[in-house]
């Protein structure tokens, strides 16, 4: 779970939701894709209590050697507790027209089910696909049959389409009992319920000929923009939240040992919120994350001494077992369900596919938790949830509400860096940096903490500044524990570097970054260096503030600073101030940026971008200035 946010978040320094983003024209790839999925079609026959068997028939051509090599095996994951699988076909039209069949097909244990056996059991059967090359079809037929379904007399499926490579045509069909009543979503898609016949409703969705879009690094996923189907039987979101509740509630209800460990680990605290933060300290601590599918463990929820016992849980167990240490001081807790994929599309239909993770509301605090993120502070949420849907479960007479997750804001999300330098006659530079942050600037400086191993703080110093191009050494020192969400923490660097600049008349340096912190000013040009964006992408509010102070030698004088800097525009703002007052320069730098104003913004556009991009080239060029000597 922690690597899913690194990658969220820190692949660009942005993430969340509007719909309006997402209905952009988008351009398509520029060029034929390695695979082509010439056929899907998929077939569902649905009994009353939400089991169903699905027919899946699909062919996929390789247009490239590489293809052939990379993607020549299929896997079929299913639930043998829940489901059963048949593959009825399976083979190889070669480019030539020659078939053949499939013969090596063997399954096991999915990875995830293996390493959290408690909460999955999970297979995979995979089918080898022989004589790949360039223009060769795989070809199969499954059927899945689904003996008991996840939430009881229920049922809800979400099909879209790999976005990045060519579909040629698929199909979707339903039918279902005469008296069920089944709602549907369409994007892109043509079709609906047709004639109802041998006692039963018939419904049919077909599409043809979707193009593939080019890649965009940090954009939505590609399959938000059009040609997706939403189909469930749950009249609304609140009666999927009736059935979540009924499924999962009783999970989290105290037992004696829960009464105990809640007392042991609340101690002398009073106040509801000290309670509040110190079993949500020791449960993202004490409990070991798996990442597994949450309708796994939906399927199957455990008692929470059963989680106590195992010692490791996945999203959901973590939200029931906290809320469970909760109830057992007597504090509210909803159990509430998200998306933290890279996904923003909203549906309108009460689809349960669409929630992959657990976290609670706190109806006295007024605010959401999530265990989920070891390292992640207790009032912050991870940047993959902001501005989107979330399912709070009704309780205590309380119906189920659709609610949206809290966008990012400036004011919470803060990163700021005081340093201090001398550079000497010959020089020489050296210095000292102390680096505070707040939400995920606490997050992302807590999480470089919990990456270095002791000991080799020396070597991570020297390659953070080799890679700024500086030859020279430093430590870091940790202000606080990284993985005690209790306690504060900040941390510390310290440097030299033995030959920084000449100190002459005519000479030129740039004002140095000492070691730069994940998400500092000097890498955020990085994440805006493509000249445009076509495709949607996930946007976070953030301040990054750097103070510089260098005190230069004796006699020297500079005789040009880089100019001060004010750019500002509906993006939010970039400053930057210099002061020279007896050889101590002083560099004031600061980037504010706040999607969507004070309103907020969840997914930016094209226009969004360039918006941010003219800040950060402000600050790109800045950090190019030179200091005259």
């Amino acid at each position: 779970m922690l690597r899913c946010l690194i990658n969220a978040v820190a692949v660009s320094s942005l993430s969340l939701y509007a719909s309006s983003a997402l209905s952009q024209p988008i351009p398509a790839a520029p060029q034929q894709p390695p695979m082509t999925l010439l056929k899907l079609d998929r077939d569902y026959r649905l009994n009353a209590d939400g089991s169903y068997v699905l027919t899946e028939t699909a062919v996929r051509r390789h247009n490239s050697e590489q293809s052939a090599q990379r993607s020549g095996q299929t896997r079929i994951s299913y639930s043998p507790e829940r489901e059963s699988v048949e593959v009825l076909e399976a083979y190889t039209l070669t480019a030539d027209g020659h078939r053949i069949e499939v013969s090596r097909q063997h399954e096991q244990q999915a990875p995830a089910s293996a390493t959290a056996p408690l909460y999955g059991d999970q297979r995979v059967v995979s089918l080898v696909f022989p004589a790949l090359g360039p223009g060769a079809e795989m070809h199969q037929v499954v059927r899945r049959t689904v003996h008991r379904p996840v939430l009881p007399g229920g049922f809800s499926v979400i099909t879209d389409y790999p976005r990045l490579i060519d579909v040629g045509s698929s199909s979707i069909s339903l039918s279902a009992p005469i008296d069920m009543d089944i709602s549907a979503q369409a994007s892109d898609m043509e079709g609906g319920e047709v004639t109802a016949s041998d006692g039963r409703r018939h419904w049919r969705w077909s599409v043809a000929d979707i193009p593939p879009l080019e890649f965009e690094p940090g954009a939505v996923n590609p399959k938000d923009l059009g040609y997706r189907l939403s189909l469930s039987s749950f009249d609304d979101y609140s009666s999927l939240g009736a059935a979540y509740a009924e499924r999962l509630l009783p999970a989290a209800e105290p037992t004696p040992r829960v009464l105990e460990l809640s007392a042991r680990i609340v101690g002398e605290a009073t106040t509801q919120e000290a309670k509040t933060r110190a079993l949500h300290a020791w449960t993202v601590r004490q409990l070991r994350g798996v990442p597994l599918d949450l309708e796994e463990s939906v399927a199957t929820p455990r008692p929470v001494d059963e989680v106590l016992e195992a010692g490791y849980a996945d999203s959901l167990h973590l939200a029931l077992t906290l809320k469970a240490l909760l109830a057992a001081q007597g504090i509210d807790a909803r159990l509430a369900l998200s998306n933290g994929s890279n996904s923003h599309w909203r549906h309108t239909v009460a689809v349960r596919q669409q929630f992959d993770q657990a976290l609670l509301w706190l109806p006295e605090l007024e605010r959401y938790v999530t265990p989920s993120y070891e390292i992640l502070p207790f009032d912050t949420l991870p940047a993959n949830l902001a501005g989107k849907p979330v399912l709070v479960l009704g309780e205590q007479g309380e119906a189920t509400r659709l609610e949206t997750l809290p966008l990012t804001s400036a004011q919470h999300e803060r990163q700021f860096a005081m340093t201090r330098m001398t550079l000497d006659a010959e020089g020489r530079l050296e210095g000292e940096t102390e680096l505070s942050g707040s939400g995920l600037g606490e997050f992302f400086d807590r999480y470089l903490f919990t990456t270095i191993q002791p000991g080799t703080e020396a070597q991570v110093a020297a390659a953070a500044l080799a890679e700024h191009g500086h030859h020279g050494s430093g430590t870091l020192e940790a202000q606080g524990d990284p993985r005690d969400l209790n306690q504060p923490f900040s941390w510390r660097s310290r440097f030299e570097i033995p030959e920084y600049t000449r100190v002459e008349a005519g000479e030129s340096f740039a004002l140095p970054a000492g070691i730069p912190r994940l998400g500092a000013l000097v890498m955020v040009p990085r994440d805006f260096s493509i000249p445009e964006r076509h495709q949607p992408y996930a946007c976070s509010a953030i301040d990054k503030h750097e103070i510089t102070e260098l005190r230069l030698p004796q006699g020297v004088n500079p005789t040009t600073l880089p100019r001060d800097v004010e750019e500002r525009n509906a993006a939010g703002a970039y400053t930057a101030h210099y002061r020279l007052d007896d050889r101590l320069l002083r560099a004031e730098r600061r980037l504010v940026l706040t999607p969507g104003g004070e309103a907020g913004r969840a997914v930016c556009d094209g226009e969004d971008y360039q918006q941010q991009r003219a800040l950060v080239r402000a600050l790109a060029r800045d950090l190019r200035g030179r200091i005259q000597l």
